[in-house]
């Protein structure tokens, strides 16, 4: 179904972005690209945090590059779907505020 606070399909119920998963998401928009391990700073530990961003990534979200040559490295990224994903999840956090973007109208 939609979701009633923007115009994607709602994400957040279809899919069950968890609370860790929006962290992430969030974190990512916030600071571009960054190592796996940088990802995983928001969300506690034993919560599962691969397997929750390999979901994001099986969800077109994010995406990986492993440098093999650099300790195996992994960056994590997110893609045009994940930026618009993690903008609706922050204007919803705005909107629970009630900071209200000045472009709106309820």
């Amino acid at each position: 179904g939609l979701c009633r606070y923007c115009i994607l399909p709602c994400v957040i119920t279809n899919m069950e972005l968890d609370k860790h998963q929006q962290a992430m998401i969030k974190h990512l928009f916030k600071n571009g690209r960054m190592k796996k391990s940088e990802v995983y700073t928001v969300v506690p530990t034993g919560g599962n945090r691969a397997r929750k961003l390999d979901e994001m990534k099986s969800w077109g979200f994010v995406t990986y590059d492993i440098r093999k040559y650099e300790n195996n490295t992994t960056f994590v990224e997110l893609t045009e779907k994940g930026k618009m994903i993690a903008q609706r999840l922050i204007e919803i956090d705005q909107i629970s505020e009630g900071k209200v973007p000045e472009n709106q109208v309820l």
